[in-house]
């Protein structure tokens, strides 16, 4: 018998992933060297300044086109990771079982763990703080390449600016060192969307990670199939009166 099978990726999702960690790699080598440089006492490289704002730049077109392409699928994910459901509160209350499977060393039973939507709390909070700090990050960044100002005379505007971009950077990478060892926890998902134009999950991985998920969006999928072979019946019996 066939497993069924789930998509949990789109190609965009899959891309949008993979050029948003490659430009943050590259941001974060090159604004290391710029603000290294300014902690010394020396000013940074046009080329180490003109990488980073270009990457920037780059970075904010990405996230633009994925809101544009797909304004319909970006509006669901964030009504998913900002809203506070009962499956939130209760995830919260064990951590999704994560404590008993890092610090224990032991599995956490499944029936402890209440069912998830697409995703759980603790991803919905950290995807909805590194949204926020992705607009705090490209604001601030924009502003101070548009303020750029030597050491010695910098305004109080741009050492805001410049405080809120350093904050926030520390910040993301705090939740971007927790994120990655914890995505190799779930290594059906981590499977799915490095496998770029698949991103598909067995239904029994799925239901582990994202019961409810699985069960709405198969509704979902049934739903449109029935109205769809409904479709396809009026038509074929209007053109057999025709």
């Amino acid at each position: 018998m066939r497993s069924v099978l789930i998509r949990r990726f789109e190609i965009s999702d899959q891309l949008t992933h993979l050029f948003n960690a490659l430009f943050w790699a590259v941001l974060a080598a090159t604004g290391i060297l710029i603000g290294s440089a300014s902690r010394a006492n020396v000013e940074p490289t046009h080329l180490s300044i003109g990488v980073h704002f270009a990457f920037g730049f780059a970075l904010a077109v990405l996230l633009s086109a994925y809101i544009l392409f797909a304004k319909s699928r970006y509006q669901r994910k964030l009504f998913e990771i900002f809203r506070t459901d009962r499956p939130f509160l209760a995830w919260l209350k064990c951590l999704g079982g994560d404590p008993s499977k890092i610090l224990l060393n032991r599995p956490q039973k499944s029936s402890s763990v209440p069912p998830q939507g697409r995703y759980n709390a603790g991803q919905r909070i950290a995807y909805g703080a590194l949204i926020l700090l992705n607009i705090f990050l490209l604001a601030s960044g924009f502003a101070l390449f548009a303020l750029h100002q030597p050491q010695e005379v910098q305004s109080s505007a741009y050492r805001l600016a410049l405080c809120v971009h350093s904050g926030a950077f520390g910040l993301a990478c705090l939740l971007l060192a927790a994120h990655i060892p914890m995505a190799f926890l779930s290594r059906p998902s981590l499977r799915a969307m490095l496998s770029l134009g698949k991103g598909f999950l067995t239904e029994q991985e799925a239901m582990k990670h994202a019961a409810l998920w699985v069960k709405e969006d198969l509704e979902i999928e049934r739903n449109a199939f029935e109205r769809h072979s409904n479709q396809n019946q009026t038509i074929l019996r209007e053109k057999s009166l025709n």
